[in-house]
């Protein structure tokens, strides 16, 4: 029973430590959250003519967007070998993810600061 237990705790470490999120993979996530956040907002009177024209065009150009929102925000990855933690801050938003097994899981979401 033990020796059973010993094996399948050791294959789960040894399938961690194989499938550890990179920090590209974190990032990479990171910008899908933010293009679907710019997604789900709509264009409105209330908001400033600046604010609406930046929306259209994040949503005529994702890639784009994300590219210039990212590099708005400050980012830490931290690798503790059999898992991760990603975390972004900026532009009045932050997230703090956890990443194991290929997956990077936001607990919190993206949130206001």
């Amino acid at each position: 029973m033990w020796r059973f237990l010993f094996m399948v705790l050791a294959l789960a470490a040894i399938a961690a430590f194989f499938t550890n999120p990179s920090e590209e993979a974190a990032e990479a996530a990171l910008g899908q959250m933010v293009v679907a956040g710019v997604n789900s907002q709509d264009i409105s009177v209330d908001k400033s003519a600046a604010g609406n024209a930046l929306l259209i065009a994040c949503k005529l150009r994702p890639k784009d967007c994300q590219k210039v929102l990212s590099s708005q925000m400050n980012t830490q990855y931290d690798d503790y070998t059999f898992f991760s933690t990603f975390a972004a801050e900026g532009l009045g938003m932050k997230a703090w993810c956890v990443g194991a097994f290929t997956k990077l899981t936001c607990p919190g979401g993206v949130t206001p600061e």
